[in-house]
Order: C-alpha cells, then sequence, then structure tokens
C-alpha cells in the first residue's frame, strides 16, 4: 500500500507538507514504512485499548492499542509519527451510565512528546454523545454536539473528525 498511495499523492501533485493532506492507519508498519518515504504529516490511528493494531496481531505480536499510548509506547510513535488519531473515549471517557468521566490525560502525555491528537469521530445523534449532551431519548434525535465539541477543545485536541463539521466550527467559535 506504501508505494501505490505515494504513487497517487506524487502524481496529483500533493506529496508534500503544504498540500494538507495528513496520512492515518491503524497499521503500526504502514506508517513505519512511510515515515522516511514522505514529509506529509502521519497520524497513528488508535482504537478502543482492547484491541490490536491488524497489523501486529496479524504478526502474532501482542502489542494494543493501550501499549501505543503509554508512555512508552507514546515515544515509539514519535519515531514515525507526528500524532496520535484517537477514538474521542480516550480523551473524554464516560462512566458506565454513559456521563462524563472528566478528561484523560492523553492529551497532554501526547503533547509532551510533541505529538498531536486528533479524535474520531465526533457525531451529532444522541446515540454517539455522553448522557448529558443527548437531547432527548431517540437515539437518532441529534443532540447538542457542540457541548462535546467544547469539551473536546478546552481538552487540548488538536484536531476533531466529525459527520457534522459546521456543527463542529460554530461551537469552536464559542470556546474562548
Amino acid at each position: 500500500v506504501v508505494e501505490p498511495l505515494l504513487s497517487v499523492l506524487r502524481r496529483h501533485g500533493l506529496d508534500h507538507p503544504r498540500s494538507r493532506v495528513t496520512v492515518m492507519s491503524f497499521e503500526v508498519d504502514v506508517l513505519r514504512r512511510l515515515a522516511p518515504l514522505t514529509r506529509l504529516p502521519l497520524l497513528q490511528l488508535v482504537d478502543r485499548l482492547d484491541r490490536r493494531p491488524p497489523d501486529q496481531a496479524a504478526a502474532g505480536l501482542p502489542t494494543t492499542y493501550a501499549d501505543l499510548v503509554s508512555a512508552e509506547g507514546l515515544a515509539v510513535v514519535d519515531t514515525y509519527a507526528d500524532g496520535l488519531g484517537v477514538h474521542k473515549e480516550l480523551v473524554l471517557p464516560r462512566e458506565a451510565d454513559q456521563t462524563s468521566a472528566g478528561v484523560s490525560g492523553l492529551v497532554r502525555d501526547a503533547h509532551r512528546r510533541w505529538l498531536t491528537v486528533h479524535v474520531y469521530t465526533v457525531r451529532a445523534e444522541n446515540r454517539f454523545l455522553p448522557a448529558e449532551a443527548r437531547s432527548s431519548d431517540d437515539p437518532d434525535e441529534r443532540g447538542y454536539v457542540g457541548a462535546e465539541v467544547r469539551a473536546l477543545i478546552r481538552a487540548g485536541v488538536d484536531g476533531l473528525i466529525c459527520d457534522q463539521p459546521e456543527d463542529a466550527l460554530a461551537a469552536r467559535d464559542q470556546v474562548v
């Protein structure tokens, strides 16, 4: 996947840091192979902590995403990536009743290594929001996604991957 990706980016003139392209992968080895070949920002995607990166699992390695966001793991990620793309609940964990449980130390720890932190996926439907940001018990109804966006920004994230960018931008503009 590495060479075809780089070839397509070159063909379209998108293989330079000012192209505004960021390459993200859940697989560690793909990013390690890309690191010496491109100046594009690379993000290590991180899923739920008990899961393993697919390439590591296929190789029979015990590495989990929890390992990648540990102090030692962040030091390793820093050798091949510019940042992390993490599930939003790794920054704003939830209690069993789905209410917010405060802010984790992940952003702080990553920033200490000069790694950026982007979160995914911010969605407006109640089913994806913490309990206090839900507008009703209807899981498909739009909730108060701006509350979650503002909490993520206040937690220090560098970017948001979202389904309703207009809502995220409006919420961003409300953060003092």
